[in-house]
């Protein structure tokens, strides 16, 4: 379903969609969503709601995110640094470029 998405300004938006339901691992910590907002950003936003209920630290003296046990890098890139393409494990192999948005059929485990 395609959906209009607002920064926090709601001055800008841009166009998004929602899949669901979906599994997201984040190292061993799993969620299960109804459904999952996707934007055309290269970054992956956390909701305060999420992060309140799920106890995350934010450690900006390591750069260092932490959900349960699992603690994940931090990870700062100028654009230059992009990567010329990303990998999705889809039912078929599909090349996304950068800072794109794609809608691609595939399977949920």
């Amino acid at each position: 379903m395609d959906v209009m998405l607002y920064t926090a300004s709601r001055e800008m938006g841009f166009q998004g969609f929602i899949v669901g339901p979906a599994i997201v691992d984040l190292g061993s910590f799993q969620m299960e969503l109804d459904h999952l907002y996707v934007a055309p950003i290269e970054d992956m936003l956390l909701g305060l709601d999420f992060m309140r209920e799920n106890k995350v630290r934010i450690d900006m003296l390591t750069d260092e995110l932490q959900i349960g046990n699992d603690d994940f890098d931090l990870v700062y890139s100028e654009k230059d640094e992009i990567s010329e393409h990303a990998d999705i494990a889809v039912v078929k192999r599909t090349l996304i470029p950068p800072l794109s948005v794609a809608r691609v059929r595939c399977t949920l485990k």
